[in-house]
């Protein structure tokens, strides 16, 4: 024990002695050491000091104490001999010393659990932090090979078109229509869509249908719809020649449909050639957009706005959205902002855009932001060129979403015409 604790434990033991001796000549002056009360208060000294220095003070401060308490009522008695006291009260003076020094034992061990403890702590926070670093290497590494699958070759540069046929058709075959635009543009042969019930899985739209696809699934015995379920990304097996019958899926996709509900896409099958991060960054790509553009649509339509306008907290949300498929896929959008005189040319406008174009109102009624996703700015100035043919009155301005500064730059600029 250190010098500086040694002379604190004497300064403790000195005043605890002094304040249960004081204690003990005011309630039992004839009775010092509080012989016949089991247990005595005088194990209080040794067991505090015990228990805050460790196994020597606490045994030390125990005999000590033990010590005080005989020569003290030795010298109150004044017949006999000293030894003749620790005789008499021999089982007492014992259980004081060995009270202190097992309340010392006890702080040693638990003060050794403690640093063990705290030495594993450090361990799992270094090792967690190591962990934490492989993963950020991890995602920029998934980020740029997705960047570099998704711009391999040339489906992806027809998805606005894609997209645009897509949403022209009725809510009841979306995901139908859905399933056979991701196997024009991704290769998948056999897919499904389903919506989580509880435990379980209900299919809402198939493409060429197998057993494996069944209408209803469980969670519990399907396990890459599980994990994608519960990670919200991607799951998918390692190689397509090893599928068994308990894991019949190539790969399981989170998906939220346009009520809200959310659901999973199960690939059961696709060319060989076809299965790799390069199309399944594909089917990612347009099941995050399509599933956002198909809620704000069920939205526009349960509130009956016939506009064909959402909120600007929508979209922006979109247009963040699109930037950032701009970075990960290279896939540009560009976006129009439209200032009318009156309603009746706002409404026009409205109408002659395609059906995949996003409009918002940015400040009061006849001002529109118009994002047309996956788009170049040659096809926004060919929807310029057609919108200023029939509305000569059309103020329109045209801006490119390529990277998140000019993003917003035109958002500010905007906001402030």
């Amino acid at each position: 024990m250190r010098v500086g604790n040694i002379w604190d434990s004497i300064r403790d033991f000195i005043l605890l002695c002094g304040l249960l001796a004081a204690v003990n000549w005011l309630q039992a002056r004839t009775d010092f050491g509080w012989m016949q009360v089991n247990p005595t208060p005088w194990l209080l000294p040794a067991v505090l000091l015990g228990a805050r220095y460790g196994f020597a003070t606490g045994l030390n401060m125990g005999i000590a104490s033990a010590g005080l308490v005989a020569f003290v009522k030795w010298r109150l008695a004044d017949t006999g001999e000293l030894t003749d006291v620790l005789h008499e009260n021999a089982y007492t003076f014992l259980s004081i010393a060995l009270s202190g020094a097992v309340a010392g034992e006890l702080r040693v061990l638990i003060r050794r659990h403690t640093i063990r403890l705290n030495r594993d702590n450090e361990t799992l926070h270094a090792q967690n932090e190591r962990l934490h670093s492989q993963l950020e290497v991890v995602r920029e590494t998934r980020h740029q090979l997705q960047t570099q699958l998704a711009l391999y070759n040339a489906p992806l540069a027809c998805l606005d078109t894609e997209l645009e046929k897509l949403f022209e058709s009725t809510p009841e075959h979306f995901q139908n229509e859905l399933l056979r635009c991701l196997h024009r543009l991704t290769g998948l042969t056999s897919a499904g869509f389903y919506w989580v019930t509880h435990t379980h899985l209900q299919q809402t739209a198939v493409l060429h249908p197998t057993a494996p696809l069944a209408s209803t699934l469980t969670i519990a015995a399907t396990p890459l719809a599980k994990m994608a379920l519960d990670a919200k990304a991607l799951a998918s097996v390692a190689d397509a020649t090893q599928l068994t019958v308990e894991q019949p899926f190539l790969a399981a996709l989170p998906w939220t449909d346009e009520l809200g509900r959310d659901g999973v896409l199960l690939i059961q099958d696709m060319p060989l050639d076809a299965f790799d991060m390069h199309h399944l960054a594909r089917v990612e790509l347009i099941l995050k957009w399509t599933s956002e553009m198909a809620r704000l649509r069920h939205s526009l339509d349960a509130l009956v706005v016939r506009e064909g306008t959402v909120s600007v907290d929508d979209f922006r949300g979109l247009l963040y959205e699109a930037t950032s498929a701009a970075l990960v896929h290279g896939l540009p959008s560009a976006m129009l902002h439209l200032d009318a005189l009156n309603t009746d040319t706002t409404s026009n406008a409205l109408k002659l855009l395609p059906a995949t174009a996003v409009t918002a109102r940015t400040d009061g009624a006849n001002k529109l932001a118009v994002l047309l996703p996956f788009s170049s700015m040659m096809e926004a100035r060919e929807l310029t060129h057609k919108l200023s043919a029939a509305l000569p009155m059309l103020s329109i301005e045209n801006y490119l979403i390529i990277n998140p500064v000019a993003t917003d730059e035109i958002w500010k600029r905007i906001a402030q015409n």
